[in-house]
């Protein structure tokens, strides 16, 4: 059963979707699909990333189909380097290039301008702002406490 905050986020985020849909959904990044993106995304965050770490937190795809878009990301796009440990060759580390880290200053910018417009929508003074990023503060830790236990 959904929840009436749920619901709202949901409208919410249609209306920031198709008010904005012209920096980040029908233009896309370098050409980067949704997943591309994301795995770029989580790289600029975690850096030093074993690919199975990286396939932990994507439960729902395969772990072949993750090798899949990181080689391409690596080979294709030039936005992943890939470091065979000597200690165990079975373990691949995986970090953005600096044409990565460029990319993913694009995504960042898109998204937060994307984002910008909430915050405009709401009308809040600074301390109603203060209150609102201190609960999304702790929206983000107990997501990272979520990945962590992966």
């Amino acid at each position: 059963m959904e929840s009436l905050i749920s619901r709202l986020i949901y409208e919410m985020s249609l209306r920031v979707r198709l008010m904005n849909s012209d920096l980040t959904f029908d233009k896309r990044i370098a050409d980067l699909t949704e997943r591309e993106t994301l795995l770029i995304e989580l790289l600029g965050a975690k850096r030093n990333m074993k690919i199975s770490d990286i396939s932990k937190l994507f439960p729902q795809v395969s772990t072949s189909t993750i090798s899949t878009t990181i080689t391409r990301l690596w080979k294709e796009k030039g936005l992943l380097d890939k470091t065979i440990l000597p200690e165990n060759q079975r373990v691949t580390i995986v970090n953005l290039t600096e044409k990565g880290r460029r990319i993913l200053k694009e995504i960042r910018a898109a998204h937060i301008s994307m984002y910008s417009t909430i915050e405009d929508s709401l009308g809040m003074n600074e301390r109603e702002l203060n209150w609102l990023s201190e609960k999304i503060k702790n929206s983000i830790e107990f997501f990272n406490q979520q990945f962590d236990s992966h």
